[in-house]
């Protein structure tokens, strides 16, 4: 498996993850790939609507989820945060740098996540990873008055 690291350029002129346009070389990042987004002009949200994968992401923008399921694999950072909503899932391994607001579902998928930044919402909190029981530690401020479910 190559690992190559794509980065936005924007050149779909929407905010769409999946917009092939959005990414260098016009490819999606995928499982195998590192994505990068480099601070934009204004404050847009980058938009995840259905399910994909990649391997770790360095944002300088905001991530929202609305729909489907994303995987994040490797440690990441999120400096604008990462909004996760409704029906969405969001399935983290490693380390994160960023708020996350979960008014959806976070998945630990890794033995150990760390969210290193605010915890906000009233999502839900499951571990369907490699390790049951995982640990999630929050080195952040916030109020999360969701659920937490372990070993589903």
């Amino acid at each position: 498996m190559v690992l190559a690291t794509v980065t936005w350029d924007g050149g779909a002129g929407d905010f769409t993850w999946l917009s092939a346009a959005n990414w260098s070389n016009d490819t999606v990042p995928t499982s195998a790939d590192d994505a990068v987004i480099p601070d934009l002009v204004g404050t847009p949200t980058i938009n995840i609507g259905t399910s994909t994968s990649v391997r770790s992401v360095a944002s300088a923008e905001k991530i929202s989820v609305t729909a489907g399921t994303w995987t994040v694999a490797q440690n990441s950072a999120l400096n604008a945060g990462l909004d996760i909503a409704g029906s969405a899932v969001v399935r983290l391994s490693g380390t994160l740098n960023g708020a996350v607001d979960n008014g959806g579902t976070l998945d630990l998928f890794g033995n150990n996540v760390t969210i290193v930044g605010a915890m906000t919402g009233s999502g839900v909190i499951t571990n369907t990873g490699v390790a049951v029981p995982a640990t999630l530690t929050v080195d952040g401020t916030g109020s999360f008055g969701g659920i937490i479910q372990n070993g589903v």
